[in-house]
């Protein structure tokens, strides 16, 4: 009998020291859990393949948050991801920005999670689409930007102006009120003016309009990195890995 039965969304894998696998599964009800998944000398391991969502039967161990795994219903699988290099890079780094950000938005976390994973299965692009993932985890993290006017002197912005940045608050901003100048081009804003009223897909597929996607990352990146000051290095190394393509 399980002590717990969960939906959730297979995030990482490692071998263990007793040649187990430890799994870390996201969960919209218990957050992130730790899995262990035993062999047996019936039946072997139960399969849990990364970025697959499951259910999961799990018996609780010592630790808090951590469980073994007695059996599995697999819901669904994205082997498109597993097996493109590219495309799981950006998954393994949007689930490590998850570790560190889903604490108390659990529902809205894991439905951008999931969703994620979806679009990165169907093949749309995916510097796009984790951009504008990365910028729906500001909105629900209550970072919201605003590209039509500053939020602090409420200054409307011209066609063409470039943004500054607020260190303090996370967002961009008029130039008279920013720490530094220059972060967001005019094409830029007008962009995500536009497209934070979308849905993810439809963002993703909005016409870029000369708007290189690189440097929309480059600048979700540099948002991230003052959101999580402690991953920075990280941060910078997948943006650099993405650049090099």
């Amino acid at each position: 009998m399980s002590d717990l039965v969960v939906r959730g969304i297979c995030l990482f894998q490692q071998k263990s020291r007793e040649k187990d696998v430890e799994a870390t599964v996201f969960s919209k009800d218990e957050g992130f859990i730790y899995v262990r998944l035993t062999s047996s000398l019936k039946g072997g391991r139960l399969n849990l393949p990364l970025a697959s969502t499951s259910e999961l039967y799990l018996s609780s161990r010592s630790a808090l948050k951590h469980y073994i795994l007695r059996d599995v219903k697999v819901i669904s699988t994205h082997d498109s991801i597993i097996l493109d290099y590219e495309r799981l890079e950006c998954f393994s780094f949007l689930s490590k920005v998850m570790l560190h950000v889903a604490k108390y938005n659990l529902e809205a976390s894991y439905s951008l999670v999931e969703l994620f994973i979806n679009l990165l299965d169907e093949g749309l692009n995916r510097i796009l689409l984790t951009a504008h993932a990365i910028e729906r985890i500001f909105v629900n993290e209550g970072i919201f930007g605003d590209y039509q006017k500053c939020p602090f002197c409420e200054k409307v912005y011209e066609g063409g102006e470039v943004l500054g940045y607020s260190y303090e608050h996370n967002c961009s901003c008029c130039s008279s009120c920013a720490n530094v100048i220059n972060v967001l081009s005019s094409k830029l804003r007008n962009y995500l003016r536009v497209t934070q009223t979308l849905t993810l897909r439809d963002a993703v597929r909005y016409p870029l309009n000369d708007v290189d996607p690189i440097r929309l990352l480059s600048f979700e990146c540099f948002r991230l990195k003052k959101l999580l000051k402690n991953q920075q290095d990280e941060i910078d190394e997948f943006l650099e890995r993405v650049k090099n393509g």
